[in-house]
């Protein structure tokens, strides 16, 4: 019959092929996930891009992709102006949230050159028209953000926004 040590040795040969066993089962698994996600991450990156070149050619502009690797604050206004010819992001403009902006757009203000043109009382009137909460709001620096943000002045309209408190001089 069996002697003792061959007992242990073929119970530790079948503990190893076990574990190898479980190891290549883990491992596999571990492949299918990674694939299954890098399917689904290929997918989501597909919507995004046709959701961006339904969004620009809906204003009218090529789409053109962000250039990976900008998160300076100064190359995302500098690659906004680049993406929107037609639409400036308006939210730039210290004291400008989406709510203005959209009221801005519906008065033909679309552009930074659109807003640094336009006089304090015209804005002041559009706000009114608005409605009663947004007379709160204090317009006066706006055009001057605006034509900097219009000349690329980044570093300046920035130190100048890090003075102003919602739009307001300080």
């Amino acid at each position: 019959m069996f002697s003792f040590p061959w007992l242990y040795l073929v119970a530790w040969l079948t503990s190893v092929a076990i574990i190898i066993w479980w190891y290549e089962q883990s491992l596999k698994n571990l492949r299918n996930k990674i694939i299954d996600e890098k399917h689904r991450s290929d997918f989501i990156e597909e919507e995004l891009a046709a959701c961006r070149k339904k969004k620009h050619s809906k204003l009218g502009n090529e789409f053109s992709e962000k250039p990976s690797g900008e998160s300076d604050v100064n190359s995302l206004f500098e690659h906004q102006v680049v993406i929107d010819t037609q639409k400036d992001d308006l939210k730039i403009v210290e004291g400008i949230g989406p709510k203005i902006e959209k009221l801005f757009h519906e008065a033909s203000i679309y552009t930074f050159a659109d807003l640094s043109k336009i006089e304090i009382p015209e804005i002041k009137k559009i706000l009114e028209r608005a409605g009663s909460r947004y007379l709160m709001h204090d317009p006066t620096t706006w055009p001057k953000q605006a034509a900097l943000a219009m000349e690329g002045r980044w570093d300046e309209l920035k130190k100048w926004q890090s003075e102003l408190d919602k739009g307001r001089i300080v």
